[in-house]
């Protein structure tokens, strides 16, 4: 008897230490891995990372060394960190598709892959997404199988946007994923989108301002408006814009710029000028050719961002000498201080103010900016190299 309560204490203690521990990483290669699996009847849980990736050493950090998501994924899963670039990690790389660190795969215990997530996720995410993982109505592999082959009821359409996005098909496969989302929402018919709950999934999912369900939005801003809290629709809104801003200055097609302020005139009619004055800018901004006007058209009247703002400022300082340019330019990076005054922008408004021969206001902005840089815990050595070089 005695025997055995010293065989059962001994067995909670190990029991405790590997729950305490966080998630348990097997050793071993590949193959091993998958045939203990199969001989243990556990799912695989596959965290591909590389040496240097951020995001790989924060979840390593602060996510997996948790006592709840230990507790889980060491009982239902094999564990194994595999590293991306370095043995058969190229191979499985390849294979398996794995485009961004980290990249969170779940196979069964045959092998099969199931389902996949791209980034870091906190403890939450990760332990609804290792159940989602082996869930047969919620496995992102299984759930895009069954829409393809036209399968898939609204309620099951619903779950399979739900992991294309944790997946990273949002980045990966844009235009894929709005024709998904585009087909749901059209499936439940436009007399459903101003409720409360498929407000809630459009706000997160739908970022396709080609969609039909978007110019429904904007056309009809009061059904949706009291939906939310104040502001909630403008911010969609801006959110969406700006997605499709992104994709459009990104471009390499050249027509891609004209047909998408044709479509903003479409959708936006005479509150279309902000956004077009925006991918105007920085389309060609991007290609190193934006003019001053076309800088002046969107800093002037629309943009609220305290970082682009100042780096517009920056822009314009570095290319023109003349008094009125620069006095635009310091009227923009007032704004962004104004915003969020941080060690950028006040380093930016002291250049400025050197480059206007206002030395003594130039002098003390850029002492600001050296103690907001350490403040924020970055290098001031150029700044305090410039106050060294400056005149009084």
């Amino acid at each position: 008897m005695r025997t055995y309560f010293l065989s059962l204490i001994l067995l909670l203690f190990v029991t405790q230490v590997s729950v305490a521990q966080g998630v348990h990483f097997e050793k071993g290669n590949w193959a091993a891995i998958q045939a203990k699996a199969k001989t243990e009847n556990k799912f695989i849980f596959v965290d591909a990372v590389t040496a240097t990736c951020g995001p790989c050493i924060w979840m390593a950090k602060k996510v997996f060394p948790k006592q709840e998501v230990g507790a889980f994924f060491n009982k239902h899963f094999i564990n194994y960190k595999f590293d991306m670039e370095k043995g058969e990690g190229v191979a499985f790389a390849k294979k398996y598709n794995v485009q961004g660190f980290p990249t969170l795969l779940y196979f069964t215990p045959e092998g099969k892959l199931v389902h996949r997530n791209l980034g870091a996720l906190t403890d939450t995410d990760l332990l609804r997404e290792g159940q989602n993982a082996t869930n047969p109505k919620k496995q992102y592999y299984t759930l895009r199988q069954q829409y393809d082959a036209g399968k898939l009821n609204t309620s099951l359409m619903k779950n399979y946007i739900i992991a294309l996005a944790w997946s990273g098909a949002a980045d990966l496969e844009p235009k894929y994923f709005n024709q998904v989302v585009d087909t749901y929402l059209n499936k439940l018919g436009e007399a459903t989108w101003a409720t409360k709950t498929h407000w809630k999934f459009i706000k997160q999912y739908l970022v396709n301002i080609n969609s039909k369900a978007f110019a429904y939005i904007v056309a009809h801003p009061q059904k949706f408006a009291q939906l939310g809290k104040p502001g909630e629709l403008n911010q969609y809104i801006i959110k969406v814009v700006g997605v499709s801003i992104y994709q459009v200055v990104r471009s390499k097609k050249k027509d891609k710029l004209k047909n998408y302020q044709a479509h903003l005139k479409k959708i936006f009619a005479d509150k279309a000028s902000p956004y077009i004055a925006e991918v105007t800018y920085k389309y060609y901004q991007r290609r190193k050719k934006a003019t001053f006007a076309q800088a002046r058209a969107y800093f002037d009247q629309y943009c609220e961002d305290a970082y682009e703002l100042a780096d517009g400022a920056k822009d314009v300082a570095t290319k023109f000498d003349t008094k009125d340019k620069l006095e635009v330019a310091l009227d923009w990076v007032n704004k962004s201080i104004k915003l969020e005054a941080n060690a950028t922008n006040t380093e930016v408004k002291g250049r400025i103010l050197y480059k206007l021969k206002r030395y003594p206001e130039a002098k003390a902005m850029i002492k600001q900016a050296i103690l907001l840089a350490q403040k924020e815990k970055v290098d001031d050595s150029l700044l305090m190299k410039f106050l060294m070089e400056m005149k009084d």
